[in-house]
């Protein structure tokens, strides 16, 4: 079946199956397409906890769905690709915080969103890569463990000067793999060119860009900018995601695309076999459920 056939399919299915489809940034472009939204980790958490269907599907990686389970225990929470994880949540357990707050006993603990719900249970506020900063200066507490990606807590921690982030130790692979020559050598056949990196990305990437923030935020900078081309430290769909929406700039990856492999597990073909199959959805233990619910719904609390 042609791509467009099957977009057109799935729009037709999800408006029958009374289904809302949400995909994050980083999905494929076609994924993109057939969605009813497409945002970062925090535009999606708020779509899914607003929206009005009785079915969701997420096209990003298992802890969206997870967190979207947990936001919507009255909703069908569905995963196109079940296998389809991230492996910075997957680098950190829940023993591990515990065992950092065993020797700083009076810190808060912020988890990042792309986390498991076994860490976000051991958590005081669960947090994005676009409220970190303001949800740290809210928490009223100066010393904060921040987990798991151990690069957005150092970014956290430069702009906090008089706070005593400590980090851990996983990171995202696709940002962590930027490095500072990489983005020197695109400087150099394009010298026009505005660097945007995602916070994720290690301190000596963020401190020679232009601008650092979220998907969305980057998206923001992009629409007001007048300028033309911009090297994009990121996942490549966001790249091809910015390309839809700002046909007359320029886009390009640093030295050369980065990907995501959880993320691109996702297809139409596994998004329409959903549709038209969706069999259990997504079934979280009470008892977890209810701990880490309390802190993502903190979190969304002080982002008001």
């Amino acid at each position: 079946m042609k791509e467009r056939t099957v977009i057109e399919k799935i729009k037709s299915l999800k408006k029958e199956k009374d289904f809302l489809i949400l995909a994050h940034n980083y999905q494929r472009l076609e994924i993109q397409e057939a969605a009813d939204m497409v945002g970062d980790s925090f535009e999606l958490c708020k779509t899914a906890h607003s929206s009005q269907q009785s079915n969701i599907a997420i096209c990003g990686v298992s802890f969206m769905a997870e967190t979207a389970a947990v936001l919507n225990p009255e909703k069908n929470i569905f995963s196109p690709e079940k296998n389809a994880h991230c492996t910075m949540a997957e680098m950190l357990k829940e023993e591990d915080v515990l065992q950092i707050k065993e020797k700083h006993p009076s810190a808060a603990v912020m988890c990042y969103i792309n986390s498991t719900l076994e860490l976000k249970s051991v958590s005081d506020v669960v947090c994005t890569s676009s409220n970190a900063v303001k949800l740290a200066k809210r928490l009223g507490k100066k010393e904060i463990i921040f987990v798991p990606d151990k690069n957005l807590g150092n970014y956290v921690a430069g702009i906090l000067k008089d706070f005593d982030i400590i980090t851990a130790s996983a990171f995202c692979y696709v940002h962590h793999e930027i490095y500072p020559e990489d983005i020197k050598k695109t400087r150099n056949d394009c010298p026009q060119a505005l660097v945007l990196c995602h916070p994720e990305c290690q301190e000596q990437v963020t401190s020679i860009c232009d601008f650092v923030g979220s998907t969305s935020a980057m998206l923001n900078y992009v629409s007001e900018s007048s300028e033309r081309e911009f090297i994009v430290c990121t996942e490549e769909g966001h790249l091809d995601r910015l390309r839809t929406l700002h046909p007359d700039k320029k886009f390009i990856a640093p030295l050369f695309p980065r990907l995501c492999y959880g993320m691109k597990k996702n297809t139409l073909e596994s998004l329409i076999e959903t549709l038209e199959n969706p069999g259990n959805p997504l079934s979280i233990p009470a008892q977890l459920a209810e701990k880490a619910r309390r802190p993502i719904l903190r979190m969304m609390e002080l982002s008001a």
